[in-house]
């Protein structure tokens, strides 16, 4: 077997890897917005913060919320990445102190909440992109396996 053909096949297998990720992301996800339940929330706390990376800057839109459950109130964090300053201010003032909003929590488990389900963009922006890699290098595996031609050993 050619060289090109054993790279080719390492990446078709790296891709396939990657494609069965997405795949479980996105069954996450989907399970998740299938189950979680929407409850009102007030935000208590609404900052943004930010995180230096070692090429870029990331912001957060934070908020704490108190939310009732079963007549048990709860607390929870959620938080919303921006990569700029002014896109996480945006955020944090369509939802300032006192205000109130829709988010959502596990019934299993009602002190874990999200903020942002539903099959949106938001939902759906990170599964398809590993699936959409994953497929890409499976193909420019193939490519690999197709161009390695032959057996590669003597006849």
């Amino acid at each position: 077997m050619s060289a090109l053909r054993i790279i080719g096949l390492c990446f078709c297998g790296a891709g396939v890897l990657t494609a069965v990720a997405g795949i479980w992301i996105l069954k996450t996800r989907i399970d998740k917005v299938r189950t979680w339940r929407p409850v009102e929330a007030r935000v208590l706390t609404s900052v943004v913060t930010s995180e230096e990376g070692t090429e870029t800057t990331n912001y957060y839109a934070k908020y704490e919320v108190r939310y009732e459950v079963a007549g048990a109130v709860h607390t929870g964090k959620l938080q919303s990445w921006s990569s700029s300053s002014g896109g996480a201010q945006q955020r944090v003032a369509r939802h300032p102190v006192g205000s109130t909003g829709t988010i959502y929590y596990n019934p299993a488990d009602a002190k874990q909440v999200d903020g942002n389900l539903g099959m949106n963009s938001a939902t759906l922006s990170l599964p398809v992109s590993v699936i959409g890699g994953g497929v890409a290098v499976i193909v420019f595996g193939l490519m690999f396996v197709l161009l390695g031609g032959g057996s590669g050993g003597p006849r």
